[in-house]
Protein backbone atom coordinates (compact mmCIF):
# COMPACT_ATOMS: atom_id res chain seq x y z
CA UNK A 1 0.00 0.00 0.00
CA UNK A 2 0.83 3.68 -0.32
CA UNK A 3 -1.72 5.69 0.54
CA UNK A 4 0.49 8.52 1.39
CA UNK A 5 1.07 9.25 -2.27
CA UNK A 6 -1.32 11.44 -4.09
CA UNK A 7 -0.80 10.43 -7.53
CA UNK A 8 -0.86 14.43 -9.22
CA UNK A 9 1.66 14.89 -7.34
CA UNK A 10 3.61 11.93 -7.83
CA UNK A 11 3.14 12.32 -11.71
CA UNK A 12 4.66 16.17 -11.43
CA UNK A 13 7.52 15.01 -9.40
CA UNK A 14 8.53 12.99 -12.72
CA UNK A 15 10.06 16.33 -14.62
CA UNK A 16 11.04 15.52 -17.77
CA UNK A 17 11.46 11.87 -18.18
CA UNK A 18 8.77 9.05 -18.98
CA UNK A 19 5.78 9.80 -17.52
CA UNK A 20 1.73 9.22 -17.56
CA UNK A 21 -1.48 10.40 -15.89
CA UNK A 22 -4.67 8.69 -16.48
CA UNK A 23 -7.64 9.42 -14.45
CA UNK A 24 -11.66 7.88 -15.03
CA UNK A 25 -13.42 9.11 -12.11
CA UNK A 26 -16.64 6.65 -13.19
CA UNK A 27 -14.50 3.80 -12.79
CA UNK A 28 -12.74 5.00 -9.27
CA UNK A 29 -9.41 4.68 -11.31
CA UNK A 30 -6.42 6.94 -11.34
CA UNK A 31 -3.25 5.59 -12.58
CA UNK A 32 0.11 7.99 -12.76
CA UNK A 33 3.32 5.99 -14.44
CA UNK A 34 7.26 7.12 -14.31
CA UNK A 35 9.75 6.08 -15.34
CA UNK A 36 10.41 3.28 -18.10
CA UNK A 37 11.46 -0.34 -17.51
CA UNK A 38 10.51 -1.32 -21.14
CA UNK A 39 9.40 0.31 -24.03
CA UNK A 40 8.09 -1.45 -27.20
CA UNK A 41 7.60 0.62 -30.25
CA UNK A 42 6.63 0.17 -33.95
CA UNK A 43 5.91 1.64 -37.28
CA UNK A 44 4.27 1.26 -40.61
CA UNK A 45 1.06 -1.12 -41.49
CA UNK A 46 1.74 -3.95 -38.87
CA UNK A 47 2.58 -1.78 -36.22
CA UNK A 48 -0.40 -3.58 -34.29
CA UNK A 49 0.94 -7.30 -34.94
CA UNK A 50 4.88 -6.19 -34.47
CA UNK A 51 4.09 -4.75 -30.95
CA UNK A 52 1.62 -7.41 -29.87
CA UNK A 53 4.82 -10.18 -31.31
CA UNK A 54 7.12 -7.86 -28.96
CA UNK A 55 5.11 -8.46 -25.91
CA UNK A 56 4.73 -11.49 -26.05
CA UNK A 57 8.18 -12.01 -26.24
CA UNK A 58 8.70 -10.02 -23.33
CA UNK A 59 9.37 -12.59 -20.27
CA UNK A 60 7.48 -11.18 -17.31
CA UNK A 61 7.28 -12.35 -13.55
CA UNK A 62 4.91 -10.44 -11.53
CA UNK A 63 4.95 -10.68 -7.62
CA UNK A 64 2.58 -8.98 -5.00
CA UNK A 65 4.18 -7.87 -1.61
CA UNK A 66 0.36 -8.60 -0.09
CA UNK A 67 -1.78 -11.00 -1.55
CA UNK A 68 -4.76 -7.92 -1.54
CA UNK A 69 -2.10 -6.16 -3.71
CA UNK A 70 -2.48 -8.91 -7.21
CA UNK A 71 -5.08 -6.55 -8.71
CA UNK A 72 -1.83 -3.92 -8.99
CA UNK A 73 0.26 -5.58 -11.17
CA UNK A 74 2.26 -4.59 -13.89
CA UNK A 75 0.83 -2.44 -16.53
CA UNK A 76 1.74 -0.60 -20.58
CA UNK A 77 0.40 2.07 -20.99
CA UNK A 78 1.17 3.65 -24.78
CA UNK A 79 -1.64 3.92 -27.63
CA UNK A 80 -1.19 4.14 -31.94
CA UNK A 81 -1.83 6.38 -34.48
CA UNK A 82 -4.86 6.00 -36.39
CA UNK A 83 -2.67 5.83 -39.87
CA UNK A 84 1.00 5.01 -40.67
CA UNK A 85 3.07 8.12 -41.03
CA UNK A 86 6.59 8.89 -41.81
CA UNK A 87 8.35 10.58 -38.69
CA UNK A 88 8.93 13.40 -41.07
CA UNK A 89 5.54 13.81 -41.17
CA UNK A 90 4.61 14.35 -36.92
CA UNK A 91 5.20 17.87 -35.72
CA UNK A 92 3.59 19.56 -32.30
CA UNK A 93 3.11 17.63 -29.45
CA UNK A 94 3.34 13.89 -31.89
CA UNK A 95 6.87 14.89 -33.05
CA UNK A 96 9.23 12.13 -32.27
CA UNK A 97 6.45 9.72 -31.65
CA UNK A 98 6.42 6.15 -33.44
CA UNK A 99 3.41 5.10 -34.80
CA UNK A 100 2.47 2.82 -32.18
CA UNK A 101 4.29 2.62 -28.39
CA UNK A 102 3.82 0.61 -25.73
CA UNK A 103 5.96 1.61 -22.09
CA UNK A 104 6.19 -0.44 -18.64
CA UNK A 105 6.42 2.34 -16.23
CA UNK A 106 8.92 1.46 -13.66
CA UNK A 107 7.27 2.78 -10.90
CA UNK A 108 3.14 2.78 -11.19
CA UNK A 109 0.70 4.29 -8.65
CA UNK A 110 -2.52 3.06 -8.85
CA UNK A 111 -5.64 4.28 -7.03
CA UNK A 112 -9.06 2.59 -6.62
CA UNK A 113 -11.32 2.22 -4.52
CA UNK A 114 -9.89 -0.40 -2.25
CA UNK A 115 -6.55 1.55 -1.27
CA UNK A 116 -3.24 3.33 -3.49
CA UNK A 117 -0.77 0.42 -4.51
CA UNK A 118 2.86 1.46 -6.23
CA UNK A 119 4.40 -1.15 -8.61
CA UNK A 120 8.05 -1.06 -9.28
CA UNK A 121 9.53 -3.02 -12.70
CA UNK A 122 12.53 -3.89 -13.01
CA UNK A 123 14.59 -4.42 -16.45
CA UNK A 124 16.75 -7.61 -15.47
CA UNK A 125 19.80 -7.68 -18.27
CA UNK A 126 21.84 -10.94 -18.52
CA UNK A 127 24.09 -12.11 -16.20
CA UNK A 128 22.66 -10.12 -13.28
CA UNK A 129 22.21 -11.95 -10.31
CA UNK A 130 19.47 -11.75 -8.09
CA UNK A 131 21.16 -9.99 -5.37
CA UNK A 132 22.34 -7.09 -8.06
CA UNK A 133 18.57 -6.89 -9.05
CA UNK A 134 17.38 -6.46 -5.71
CA UNK A 135 20.19 -3.64 -5.26
CA UNK A 136 18.76 -1.74 -8.63
CA UNK A 137 15.36 -2.01 -7.49
CA UNK A 138 16.44 -0.59 -4.02
CA UNK A 139 18.49 2.37 -5.18
CA UNK A 140 16.05 3.34 -7.70
CA UNK A 141 13.35 3.24 -4.94
CA UNK A 142 15.02 5.49 -3.20
CA UNK A 143 15.66 8.14 -5.69
CA UNK A 144 11.92 7.84 -6.44
CA UNK A 145 11.03 8.71 -2.60
CA UNK A 146 13.82 11.22 -2.52
CA UNK A 147 12.10 12.91 -5.88
CA UNK A 148 8.64 13.19 -3.91
CA UNK A 149 9.86 14.29 -0.82
CA UNK A 150 11.38 16.86 -2.22
CA UNK A 151 8.47 17.82 -4.46
CA UNK A 152 6.72 18.06 -1.71
CA UNK A 153 8.42 20.60 -0.10
CA UNK A 154 7.09 23.78 -1.69
CA UNK A 155 10.61 25.36 -1.39
CA UNK A 156 11.06 22.52 -4.63
CA UNK A 157 9.26 23.92 -6.84
CA UNK A 158 6.26 22.09 -7.50
CA UNK A 159 3.06 24.00 -8.27
CA UNK A 160 0.64 25.09 -5.13
CA UNK A 161 -2.00 23.88 -6.96
CA UNK A 162 -0.44 20.47 -6.19
CA UNK A 163 0.32 21.22 -2.56
CA UNK A 164 -2.14 21.58 0.51
CA UNK A 165 -2.15 25.45 0.42
CA UNK A 166 -5.70 26.96 0.09
CA UNK A 167 -7.44 27.03 -2.93
CA UNK A 168 -6.78 30.21 -5.20
CA UNK A 169 -9.27 31.56 -7.35
CA UNK A 170 -10.15 30.40 -11.17
CA UNK A 171 -7.41 32.28 -13.46
CA UNK A 172 -9.08 33.87 -16.37
CA UNK A 173 -7.86 32.26 -19.64
CA UNK A 174 -6.30 35.29 -21.91
CA UNK A 175 -6.46 33.14 -24.59
CA UNK A 176 -9.18 30.85 -25.97
CA UNK A 177 -10.96 29.63 -29.74
CA UNK A 178 -10.96 32.52 -31.90
CA UNK A 179 -14.34 32.81 -34.27
CA UNK A 180 -12.35 31.82 -37.60
CA UNK A 181 -11.08 29.28 -36.11
CA UNK A 182 -14.61 27.68 -35.33
CA UNK A 183 -15.59 28.72 -38.56
CA UNK A 184 -12.98 26.61 -39.82
CA UNK A 185 -13.25 23.69 -37.81
CA UNK A 186 -17.02 23.67 -38.97
CA UNK A 187 -16.40 24.16 -42.24
CA UNK A 188 -14.18 20.83 -42.46
CA UNK A 189 -16.76 18.80 -41.05
CA UNK A 190 -19.55 20.02 -42.89
CA UNK A 191 -17.10 18.87 -46.24
CA UNK A 192 -15.83 15.77 -44.71
CA UNK A 193 -19.68 14.54 -44.45
CA UNK A 194 -19.99 15.62 -47.80
CA UNK A 195 -17.44 13.14 -49.04
CA UNK A 196 -18.62 10.46 -46.86
CA UNK A 197 -22.37 10.77 -48.68
CA UNK A 198 -20.72 10.93 -51.81
CA UNK A 199 -18.75 7.81 -51.54
CA UNK A 200 -15.08 9.32 -51.53
CA UNK A 201 -14.17 8.53 -47.92
CA UNK A 202 -15.51 5.51 -45.62
CA UNK A 203 -13.90 6.84 -42.75
CA UNK A 204 -12.58 9.97 -41.18
CA UNK A 205 -11.17 11.08 -37.47
CA UNK A 206 -11.35 14.90 -37.31
CA UNK A 207 -9.33 15.97 -34.76
CA UNK A 208 -7.87 19.36 -33.36
CA UNK A 209 -5.83 20.73 -30.39
CA UNK A 210 -7.15 23.97 -28.42
CA UNK A 211 -4.42 25.76 -26.43
CA UNK A 212 -5.07 28.15 -23.59
CA UNK A 213 -2.96 30.15 -21.94
CA UNK A 214 -3.69 30.94 -18.57
CA UNK A 215 -1.77 34.03 -16.41
CA UNK A 216 -1.38 31.37 -13.20
CA UNK A 217 -1.50 27.61 -12.37
CA UNK A 218 -5.19 26.71 -12.12
CA UNK A 219 -6.13 25.07 -8.78
CA UNK A 220 -6.23 20.95 -9.46
CA UNK A 221 -8.67 19.35 -6.93
CA UNK A 222 -7.20 16.27 -5.05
Amino acid sequence: PFDSAEPLAFFAAGGSGHRFYWAAPGRDLVLAGRGAAAALAASGTDRFARVREALARLPLLAEAAEPSASDAGPLFAGGFAFAPQPPAGRSGVWEGFPDGLLILPEFLLRRTQAGTWLTQSVAVEPGWGADEALDRAQAARARLFASLAAAADPAAGLPAALNDSPAAAAPVPEHAESPAERKQWKGSGRRLAEAARAGRVEKTVLARALRIALPAVPSVPR
